[in-house]
């Protein structure tokens, strides 16, 4: 298979943004790109949370984001006239499997803090199997799951 891997001129008025869609790869990609693109001012905000708390005016500054945020976050909000976005995609099943793992040894861990959206669920998710969970459909973590990668890039309902 060829490659469709370019390389990009970045400029001072270009902004880049490196969306990171959780279990993808995207902690290696991020060890290795950030010193590329040491030169450009970045934002230093990786979740959402910290982000929402900022002031636009001074996020449009920033050159360089990276971190769990939407695709649309950038191009509805922050960028609306336009950006270099990068990301990874997974297999669906995999990524899926390794969250599912990941969410287990969190709670196997008692490492609560990271898992704040499932508070709710947390002793509904604890013990079944993936099987079994994934037939509780009316589970947050379930509707977080189906599909993810695509609402992720395609809503902000994602971030």
């Amino acid at each position: 298979m060829r490659s469709k891997a370019r390389e990009i001129d970045i400029h001072p008025t270009d902004h880049v943004a490196f969306i990171h869609a959780p279990k993808t790869a995207g902690t290696t990609f991020n060890a290795i790109i950030e010193p590329l693109l040491s030169g450009l001012s970045y934002c230093p905000e990786y979740f959402l949370t910290g982000l929402v708390q900022s002031d636009l005016d001074k996020l449009r500054n920033f050159q360089f984001f990276r971190g769990h945020f939407s695709y649309a976050l950038f191009s509805d909000i922050i960028f609306p006239e336009g950006f270099i976005g990068l990301t990874f995609l997974r297999n669906p099943v995999e990524r899926t499997l390794s969250n599912y793992k990941f969410i287990h040894h969190l709670l196997k861990q008692d490492d609560l803090q990271e898992l704040p959206q499932y508070a709710d669920e947390f002793e509904q998710i604890k013990h079944p199997t993936l099987a079994e969970l994934l037939k509780c459909t009316d589970l947050k973590i379930n509707q977080d799951w189906v599909d993810f990668q695509t609402g992720f890039m395609g809503g902000l309902e994602f971030c």
